[in-house]
């Protein structure tokens, strides 16, 4: 018995281990429970993200511009790599295309991070070369591909490494071709394995698919007629537009220099700025057209309306304006336009009340933006001054003391090849005849017009180059001096030549408008522009003489 008091000892011993441990599964599962179970959840509950592609972008007869192909983004565990005992750095280093050193340095930035990219969105072969390598982990991803390269990318644009649109249609339509990504909550082990999906937080959504209103066929040649012209001309940059009259609708927007935007951009002249709708310039003799519209909407005058030009040279507020050493005489409405004479359409314009011709170009677009959506366009150039001198007047009538986009002159062009109604622009396929246009101009006004430009192609008229072959053009050439910071230098001259037209006349389906920036070699728009002109239309349009639907005729692109 002498041993009861070590049985009594160990007893309570026990007893009190006991109550400890009791005591701890107390407070473990009860007081702490709310804070292990947020600790537990932090380290094994993930939200697992499903990627959905981004859906296509079309041209009019479904021709993919836009689309998704898969690729692997290479991830790795920074505090996995203390696990590791060899750990192949000079292999990764290879494979990333980088030096063991710069990985190194790298990936100590991240040590106590459990996630770090090593490279984004890479092809199905190439990621397979990181398969097996310790630490390292594949994430299945989609890579946005242009299968029509620089044909169309100021039309399309792009993404970024996240697949978010940033340029072109695929920032304007960013959240209809995104769709919607889907969340999963599951449970995954230390390993990062997917033990148990628990429920689905996000249903995922499929992006919808955008058919703009482009015709690859009308693109490409325009495109390639344009990118020739301007190496041909050494012009600073161009651009052509193609409009289908009836409907707004843009056939083809194509911009030199460009980018293929499959690849990084490398080029230091700005290829990726959309030109049609960004860079203005004065449209110098192209608005010719609309100074001419202004006179027959005034009643007082008709084609067979004389205008004195005298010899050629017209003084103006300290000003001289010229007819570039011709003196044309008495010349007919018609006439000037066919001759492009300054000092006629002056005096035309300066006999109308001073407002006239601001009112009218507002009306037709000039000063305001088309609305189309695009990143970077520019609204133009076009304001009252405080005080409206002839000179003025005189100088807006044949395009200068504006400026305007070549999307802004097509846009006015459009209202010719209406029969005077403006409709709205759009990059969209449309499934009909637009419901909100605007009637600008009466219908025999602009009749009357089309007869001038028709004769302004034809012999005896500036743009005899703009014919195109089977059908009768409407239309205007443009050439004029680019500003410098000393104003219009004679010493170092600089030049914008383009070329508006419309056909068939005399009742139009197509709006071509051709502009080619600071060429060095010839500057008159119906030398370099018009024949551009003639290139594109010709091409363009059999396509629409019949309504022709012809989706095998896509030419093969350039990617």
């Amino acid at each position: 018995m002498r041993y009861t008091w070590r049985f009594y000892v160990i007893l309570v011993f026990f007893a009190v281990l006991f109550l400890c441990l009791i005591g701890r599964v107390y407070d473990l599962t009860v007081r702490q429970h709310e804070f292990l179970s947020s600790e537990s959840k932090k380290r094994s509950l993930r939200v697992d993200s499903t990627t959905y592609h981004r859906a296509m972008i079309t041209d009019r007869a479904g021709t993919p511009l836009a689309i998704s192909i898969p690729a692997f983004s290479i991830w790795l565990n920074p505090k996995e790599l203390k696990d590791v005992e060899d750990f192949p750095w000079k292999k990764v280093a290879k494979l990333l295309q980088t030096t063991e050193s710069q990985l190194k340095n790298r990936l100590k930035k991240y040590h106590n991070k459990q996630f770090v990219y090593l490279t984004r969105r890479i092809p199905p072969e190439k990621a397979k070369a990181f398969e097996g390598i310790p630490a390292v982990h594949q994430k299945k991803e989609f890579k946005r591909f242009y299968p029509q390269g620089a044909a169309a990318s100021h039309w399309v644009g792009m993404t970024n490494i996240d697949d978010q649109g940033i340029d072109g249609a695929e920032l304007l339509f960013n959240e209809t071709l995104s769709g919607v990504n889907g969340a999963n909550l599951v449970i995954r082990d230390r390993e990062g394995t997917v033990v148990k999906e628990l429920k689905a937080l996000t249903i995922p959504e499929a992006g919808e698919p955008v058919s703009l209103s482009m015709d690859l066929r009308v693109q490409y040649v325009a495109y390639h007629a344009l990118k020739k012209a301007v190496v041909s001309a050494e012009a600073a940059s161009g651009s052509v537009v193609v409009i289908k009259a009836d409907t707004g609708e843009i056939l083809a927007m194509a911009n030199a220099p460009s980018y293929n935007p499959n690849r990084p951009i490398t080029c230091k002249n700005q290829c990726n700025r959309n030109r049609a709708l960004s860079d203005m310039f004065e449209p110098g003799s192209t608005i010719k057209a609309f100074s001419a519209m202004a006179a027959l909407e005034s009643g007082q005058y008709a084609l067979d309306s004389v205008v004195d030009t005298g010899n050629g040279k017209l003084e103006l507020d300290g000003h001289t304006i010229s007819d570039h050493g011709k003196a044309f005489g008495e010349i007919s409405l018609q006439d000037i336009l066919a001759k492009s004479s300054n000092i006629g359409i002056a005096k035309l314009a300066m006999s109308l009340p001073e407002t006239t011709l601001y009112d009218q170009f507002y009306q037709l677009g000039f000063g305001s933006p088309t609305l189309l959506g695009l990143p970077g366009e520019s609204s133009g150039r076009l304001v009252y001054p405080n005080n409206i001198k002839p000179v003025n007047i005189a100088s807006l009538s044949f395009g200068y003391g504006m400026a305007a986009s070549t999307m802004q002159l097509a846009q006015a062009y459009t209202v010719l090849a209406n029969d005077g109604v403006r409709v709205p622009l759009t990059l969209l396929k449309q499934d009909g005849l637009p419901q909100n246009a605007v009637r600008v101009y009466h219908k025999q006004h602009v009749q009357s017009l089309l007869k001038a430009l028709h004769a302004a192609v034809s012999v005896g008229g500036t743009a005899k180059r703009a014919k195109v072959p089977g059908y009768e053009v409407a239309g205007k050439t443009g050439t004029a001096y680019i500003a410098g910071p000393k104003g219009y230098d004679k010493h170092d001259r600089h030049y914008v030549s383009s070329f508006a037209g419309v056909l068939p006349y005399p009742n139009p389906k197509l709006v071509v408008v051709v502009v080619l920036r600071d060429p060095k070699k010839g500057h008159y728009g119906g030398v370099i522009a018009a024949p551009v002109f003639a290139e594109v239309a010709s091409h363009a349009m059999p396509f629409y003489d019949n309504q022709l639907d012809c989706p095998s005729c896509v030419l093969e692109p350039e990617v």
